[in-house]
């Protein structure tokens, strides 16, 4: 029995989450909400491909904190009254816009986001919410089931050694893959591997994303100083709507971390792999 608040009403969807790290929903049913949401990339959708340096682009990566402020009140306007139709317990971390580019390059490597809670008893989750249909052609997601059980690692900025990195290529006949139709959303934990296959259509594929987290959950950045053998972490304490306000990859500005502690970056080997597979059931 999971020792964390569920945050889906449906309780067949928290057992879903729970095991697989990943849940796909109808969402948006309505066609005029939906147009209001392709509408709303539309006004700053000039402000996202101005900016655009490689071939994942998202609001915060603009760095124009205008605009970031802007798009995550426009996006929560639009989506959480449908957000929270589904969802209990939940806050509201904040919301983006995700800009994938075109081309044979654009593979978005399977990853961890990072650590925002204790997951042990609180949720981190993405909502990932097609604004069109997206399917393998042009970037559909792609998961790992259960892979955020294996072992629950810290994830943070400004980078960290991969869990995956020594099997990597032993996840790839794994992953199960995520199509959706404009509207439909796929909630995942932070904590399972994801990725997204290249975009070979002609079009940049546009999508909305919004962090959620356990309402109660004291909210935690941590940062990768990369000095000393295991390499100093350190941790702070940090209110939920300061997160936006963070350039990415960078510790909070003028404070010192509530914590510092070494952090011995764990890794997955072969035989871990193996036992999850078997535990889990991949075949």
């Amino acid at each position: 029995m999971s020792k964390k608040e569920p945050i889906f009403k449906d309780n067949r969807l928290n057992r879903q989450l729970e095991e697989d790290g990943f849940v796909k929903l109808p969402f948006i049913a309505d066609t005029a909400a939906l147009l209001k949401l392709q509408q709303c990339y539309s006004g700053y959708k000039e402000a996202h491909e101005k900016t655009q340096r490689g071939f994942h682009h998202t609001t915060h990566l603009t760095q124009d904190w205008t605009l970031v402020s802007a798009v995550n009140e426009s996006l929560q306007t639009l989506l959480n009254p449908f957000i929270f139709d589904i969802l209990q317990n939940v806050g509201v971390l904040g919301a983006n816009f995700i800009v994938k580019g075109m081309g044979s390059d654009t593979t978005f490597q399977p990853h961890q986001d990072w650590t925002l809670v204790d997951e042990e008893q609180y949720f981190s989750v993405n909502m990932w919410v097609a604004l069109e249909d997206i399917n393998i052609e042009n970037g559909a997601l792609r998961f790992l089931k259960g892979s955020h059980h294996i072992i629950r690692n810290l994830r943070m900025a400004p980078n960290f050694p991969p869990l995956f990195e020594k099997v990597e290529s032993l996840t790839e006949e794994h992953l199960t893959s995520v199509c959706l139709k404009a509207g439909e959303a796929v909630v995942f934990d932070c904590g399972v591997l994801h990725g997204s296959f290249a975009n070979l259509s002609n079009c940049r594929r546009v999508s909305a994303i919004i962090g959620l987290y356990s309402k109660n959950a004291p909210f935690k950045f941590y940062y990768n100083t990369e000095v000393g053998t295991p390499p100093m972490v350190e941790e702070y304490n940090i209110l939920p709507e300061e997160f936006l306000t963070f350039a990415v990859g960078d510790r909070p500005k003028g404070r010192e971390p509530d914590k510092v502690f070494p952090y011995a970056f764990p890794q997955i080997s072969t035989d871990d792999f193996n036992r999850y597979l078997s535990e889990y059931g991949h075949h």
